[in-house]
C-alpha cells in the first residue's frame, strides 16, 4: 500500500502503476525496507531517474560516533549527520534547473566517497529520490 499526500490528506493506492504523474517522487522507509528495489521498479515503469541518498554518505571519519552497549563506540550511519544534505539539495536543484549534475559515488567497501558521475535528466523526466530521510 502506498500513501499519496495531497492537500494534507493521504490517499492510498495498491500498485505503483496507480500513482499519478509527478515531477518528483520521494521514497522513504527504514533501513533494508526495499526502498531501492521499489524505486528501481518504479523508475523502469515510469522511465524516471533515481537519485539515491546512499550516494550522499559522508566519509566514515565524519560520521557521528555514539557509544552502544553491545558494540562500544560505533559510527551512527543512520544519523542525519551521516549524509551530505547540502550536496543532495544542490544536485536536485541542478537537475531541475539545468538537466545535469555530478552525483557522488560512494564506496561501502572503503566507507568513503570515491568520485563523481555526471548524470542527465531528460526533458519531462521524473526524479525518484530514495533514502532513509527523504
Amino acid at each position: 500500500m502506498i500513501a499519496l499526500q495531497k492537500t494534507g490528506q493521504p490517499t492510498y493506492v495498491s500498485a505503483p502503476e496507480d500513482l499519478p504523474f509527478a515531477r518528483i517522487y520521494l521514497i522513504s522507509g527504514p533501513a533494508a525496507s526495499g526502498k531501492t528495489t521499489f524505486s528501481t521498479k518504479l523508475a523502469a515503469q515510469r522511465d524516471a531517474f533515481v537519485l539515491s541518498m546512499d550516494n550522499y554518505y559522508v566519509d566514515e571519519d565524519h560520521v557521528p560516533m555514539e557509544y552502544d552497549e553491545k558494540y562500544g563506540l560505533a559510527p551512527q550511519w543512520e544519523s542525519p549527520d551521516a549524509y551530505d544534505i547540502a550536496l543532495l539539495q544542490q544536485n536536485i536543484s541542478e537537475l531541475l534547473r539545468n538537466g545535469t549534475t555530478r552525483i557522488p559515488s560512494y564506496s561501502f567497501a572503503q566507507n568513503r566517497r570515491i568520485g563523481y558521475t555526471t548524470c542527465s535528466l531528460q526533458p519531462g523526466q521524473s526524479i525518484i529520490i530514495e533514502g532513509l530521510y527523504t
